[in-house]
């Protein structure tokens, strides 16, 4: 796939895609989560501003 830059949609590109962690701060309105926490997830390979090559990853999920 990286030959024929198949997920690639502009150059250049970071990859990453799957982050893990701790919650280190949490926003206004979210219940589902504290500080402390574990989390996991993915974000959207190939789309510029969604690496997870990072100290840390700013996630809003769609429920929290």
């Amino acid at each position: 796939m990286q030959g024929s830059g198949a997920m690639v949609t502009t150059w250049p590109i970071v990859l990453g895609c799957d982050a893990s962690g701790s919650v280190v701060e949490v926003g206004e309105g979210v219940t589902k989560f504290k500080v402390g926490d574990g989390a996991f997830g993915c974000t959207r390979l190939g789309i510029p501003g969604y690496s997870t090559f990072q100290d840390y990853v700013s996630w809003i999920p769609s429920t929290c």
